[in-house]
């Protein structure tokens, strides 16, 4: 699933497409083990990508696939985000439950999350 985020997408703009996209296609999929190409290079400040995650999506991220059987492939992250976002991961996936919280996405992830759902909810039930 391809899902193109805005630039200078923020952590509340992740845990929204998360939260609408990404847990309800692996509910309806329910698979016994999952492959995560881990990319921490889009933490804030590590210097490659236009996005600007911090360690609470990294966490709600990892929290919410505790329940899931995981192959971590490391792929991205050079400097802030492999030093905080790769351990905030850990641990979300150590403690489980997610805190699900008030958040305030940006129009343009709202307007992909309409998009996404016009394009793939026939195959996927989102």
């Amino acid at each position: 699933m391809n899902l193109p985020m805005p630039h200078y997408s923020k952590d509340d703009d992740y845990i929204f497409v998360w939260q609408e996209i990404v847990l309800p296609i692996l509910e309806n999929i329910k698979p016994k083990i999952l492959v995560v190409s881990a990319g921490f290079d889009a933490f804030k400040g590590d210097g490659l990508a236009t996005i600007e995650l911090s360690e609470r999506f990294y966490h709600f991220a990892g929290a919410s696939l505790s329940r899931f059987s995981l192959a971590v492939i490391l792929e991205g992250g050079y400097s802030v985000g492999l030093r905080k976002g790769f351990p905030a991961f850990i641990g979300g996936y150590l403690e489980g439950n997610p805190e699900l919280e008030n958040i305030s996405p940006k129009y343009g992830t709202i307007k992909v999350v309409g998009e996404v759902r016009e394009i793939q909810g026939e195959w996927w039930g989102i």
